[in-house]
């Protein structure tokens, strides 16, 4: 298997990064040879009650690829603690 279109995978994530950006988040995709690493990294002001549970981000950005054609070896998904409350 060849690397992974990364930016043919930014394109297809972008609708999930402009509300992740609007709760005071960033999504940063790359290339991990065949596969992909991303990460959902808070910012000072991020909205901590704002994200869905990691396992079903998961399962939404790998659909998202899926459906949109990419060939990927597989996600590595880095994704901010969330809080018990």
């Amino acid at each position: 298997m060849n690397d992974v279109d990364v930016t043919r995978a930014r394109e297809l994530l972008a609708d999930l990064r402009r509300p992740l950006e609007s709760d005071g988040y960033a999504l940063i995709v790359e290339a991990d040879g065949p596969g992909l690493r991303i990460s959902v990294e808070a910012g000072p002001d991020a909205c901590a009650g704002c994200l869905v549970p990691q396992p079903l981000f998961a399962n939404i950005v790998t659909k998202t690829l899926t459906d949109g054609g990419l060939d990927f070896g597989g996600v590595e998904l880095s994704y901010p603690e969330m809080e018990s409350h």
